[in-house]
């Protein structure tokens, strides 16, 4: 016995406890703790997984849980302890999101962890848990055609549950507060978005932030042929298809608990599509010297290097050493020889104008890419955006140096913001006089067909 719970219920129900226990992160970096409590933890792979997804999935709809929780108590202005709302929060999150897992059992075990915290609170969970149980009903949709309803919570692309009365406000007359509710995000963001799209792409861009994207991976044509990587999934027994982009591999289960054959062979990169893209549109060559002025963790890096063959010089810099790290463990496990890491405090010692391409892949608001950093759907506020805009505009001056005459500088950012893309960039061309040659923004994208599955982001190539 440990604190009157027996050993072996607390390792059956651990995932649920360290989710709950990662939702406590008062600094929003739910991802961070996480990453904490597994590396202290002796889990399985299955119980690790159930614990990430848990954990990300509340992240992800929080604010459509939320609406639910409230739309069920008893007194809905009263304050729930947060110990328990993330308990309700996790055991929603199984009832409407995870088909795998029985309802009795999440709500049995929702109701003895909150006797750990509230004993008294225990009758109300089990409450209200099982009136939700009770009274939805599943209902097909048709994500194209089917206006949302305030009733309806969607949980795939053509599933959802019908409420017996309104859980959100409504999407006519409020568009931006149903969005933030829903599609769970911070209402600046929701507010931004919906005076920017009109009410069908604000839903479409908007459900895709609650997705959970697919394993994309990059295939590293150093060492493998599509063909090759594909067949080592088959002989593993995953399912794999080819990215229409044709670069990419796309893994169509998400229960591989790390498990990828050929990995550490460098066959493959995890990498989205949309970031392949930014290095696919690059006019590289062998021979050429390249500096990565924000390089971790090594992802755009590694692939300049493969377009060049392995042939010429890649400079990638970033702020630490662990960063850095993460880039030479990349380049060795891909077997490229051509890169050269550097803090980002000593790229002063490089000679200016010396360099055929210069990347400036910024640190930005992360809006293109919400499904995969879910916490960030919850730090956008009304003034987000100018700290990230000056910071921009000062790595675009700095790299800029560097960039040789008749040479290129890439901008790129994973953010959807005009702010943040076309606005920097035009900015940017007029300030330092260097001809804007082409941009591109994309907007996400794919979340029915991982086939076609991207983030969104902003490219613009500079020349001098």
């Amino acid at each position: 016995m440990t604190n009157g719970i027996d050993n072996n219920f607390r390792t059956k129900r651990f995932p649920r406890e360290m989710a709950t226990d990662a939702l406590r992160d008062k600094n929003q970096n739910v991802s961070g703790r996480l990453k904490r409590l597994l590396s202290q933890a002796s889990l399985s792979p299955a119980d690790r997984g159930l614990a990430r997804e848990l954990t990300m999935g509340v992240v992800r709809t929080r604010g459509a849980l939320d609406a639910v929780i409230n739309a069920y108590l008893n007194q809905p202005n009263k304050k729930v302890p947060m110990p328990v709302r993330n308990i309700l929060r996790v055991a929603l999150y199984q009832i409407l999101y995870l088909d795998r897992i029985p309802t009795f059992a999440a709500i049995d075990e929702a109701v003895n962890q909150t006797k750990q915290f509230h004993k008294r609170q225990s009758g109300m969970v089990n409450g209200l848990l099982r009136s939700v149980d009770r009274e939805i009903a599943r209902v097909d949709i048709d994500p194209a055609a089917m206006p949302p309803e305030p009733d309806v919570v969607t949980t795939s692309q053509n599933q959802a549950w019908k409420f017996p009365k309104a859980i959100f406000p409504d999407p006519q007359s409020d568009p931006a507060e149903y969005v933030a509710a829903a599609w769970s995000m911070s209402l600046p963001l929701a507010q931004k978005w919906a005076e920017r799209f009109d009410p069908q792409q604000l839903m479409r861009i908007a459900r895709g932030t609650c997705c959970t994207p697919p394993l994309t991976l990059r295939v590293n044509t150093l060492k493998a042929t599509m063909q090759q990587a594909l067949d080592g999934f088959q002989a593993a027994g995953i399912s794999a298809s080819v990215h229409n982009n044709g670069k990419s591999i796309v893994l169509n289960s998400g229960d591989l608990f790390g498990k990828l054959p050929d990995f550490a062979a460098g066959f493959y990169q995890p990498q989205d599509p949309t970031a392949t893209a930014v290095v696919a549109d690059m006019d590289l060559q062998p021979g050429m010297r390249v500096l990565d002025f924000c390089a971790a963790p090594g992802t755009k890096t590694t692939h300049m290097a493969e377009r060049m063959q392995n042939e010429g010089t890649v400079i990638a810099a970033d702020v630490d050493e662990y960063k850095i790290e993460k880039i030479s463990s990349n380049a060795q496990r891909l077997g490229i020889d051509i890169i050269t890491t550097m803090l980002a405090e000593q790229v002063g010692q490089l000679d200016p104008g010396s360099f055929d391409i210069v990347l400036a892949d910024a640190p930005c608001s992360n809006t293109g890419v919400l499904a995969r950093r879910p916490e960030a759907k919850w730090r956008f506020e009304a003034d987000t955006i100018g700290p990230v805009v000056n910071t921009q505009q000062q790595i675009l001056d700095m790299a800029s140096i560097f960039v040789k005459p008749g040479g290129q500088l890439v901008y790129s950012i994973c953010s959807i913001e005009p702010e943040e893309g076309p606005h920097v960039a035009k900015s940017f061309a007029q300030r330092s006089g260097m001809k804007l040659c082409g941009e591109k923004p994309t907007l996400p994208a794919g979340a029915d067909n991982p086939q076609a599955w991207c983030d969104g982001g902003y490219v613009a190539t500079f020349k001098k």
